[in-house]
């Protein structure tokens, strides 16, 4: 008789979304689904954890050690394939060794325990930031120290706005938050490259959609600065804590931003639209990785 068994996705994610394993009397999977009680995902996974099943049954799956021998992978035994793994790995010099490691929601264990090899063989060791890590300095090169809303503040949003951000392919979790925002009533908008599924998403549920000249949005984001420093649109709380970076607004709000426009290929009621969109807010737009939100209070 077929039992539900209740699982985390093991993928390198930090969603770490709920899943119901459905397994035969033998212990074979059978067939998996999201798990509706966890908070983010609500019972939704992605095509890639959805595959499971699938990449385990498949023929092409790789059972055993391969080694090449005369241009041809040839099936070896587990000793064969790591005598070949330690004669390469003696030439090297432990300075020659970077160890680059990462794990979604492994346990500390499994993390961990492989880099005893790597202290052993002397490798320079890294901060553990290949992954989102660099994406975060880039930020902060950019925009300076960047909060990320949480996802499940977004529906209780008056405007929503993912800047530059394919969600329903990289952050698909906050669709379904959005889509109950835009049902209550909240305003949203895309700004990307190109038409994305995202974009026309938020379209048809009534947001607007802006696609830029790749390279030029940094342009329609001064344009909407200016509207907002111009109009008294920025939260006070802005002004008492990064002076720096509004000193000298009246002089900025003589550059032509007409031009920035053009640049961006965008009208000025392009750029008046996406302002109004979150009618009269009590609070702010605030600027976060990917997406911005004006949350009300």
């Amino acid at each position: 008789m077929a039992r539900t068994i209740a699982s985390t996705c093991p993928l390198d994610c930090a969603d770490a979304c709920g899943v119901l394993v459905e397994v035969g009397d033998d212990g074979e999977l059978l067939r998996l689904k999201g798990d509706q009680r966890h908070g983010h995902s609500r019972g939704t996974l992605c095509g890639k954890t959805m595959l499971y099943g699938e990449l385990r049954s498949s023929q092409e799956r790789v059972l055993h050690p391969l080694v090449r021998k005369g241009g041809r992978l040839e099936r070896a035994s587990w000793d064969e394939a790591l005598d070949v793994v330690c004669e390469r790995v003696a030439r090297l010099r432990p300075a020659d060794i970077l160890a680059l490691w990462y794990g979604g929601t492994m346990g500390l264990v499994q993390r961990k325990f492989p880099l005893r090899a790597m202290h052993a063989l002397g490798a320079t060791f890294h901060d553990g930031g290949v992954c989102d890590a660099a994406g975060q300095e880039g930020y902060a090169a950019v925009l300076g120290r960047c909060v990320g809303p949480d996802i499940e503040d977004v529906e209780h949003c008056d405007l929503v706005g993912l800047w530059g951000c394919d969600a329903a392919r990289t952050v698909q979790h906050i669709q379904a938050p959005l889509r109950r925002a835009q049902q209550g009533g909240a305003g949203s908008f895309v700004v990307d490259i190109w038409r994305t599924d995202t974009l026309k998403d938020v379209e048809a549920r009534g947001g607007e959609g802006f696609v830029v000249r790749p390279g030029s949005d940094s342009m329609l984001c001064l344009a909407l600065a200016r509207l907002a420093l111009g109009q008294a649109e920025v939260d006070r709380h802005i002004e008492h804590r990064r002076p720096r970076q509004l000193a000298g607004r009246e002089e900025r709000h003589a550059v032509d931003h007409p031009l920035r426009r053009r640049a961006a290929g965008h009208r000025s009621d392009d750029l008046q639209g996406i302002r109004m969109f979150g009618g009269q807010p009590q609070q702010g737009l605030a600027h976060a990785p990917g997406g911005a939100v004006n949350k009300q209070t």
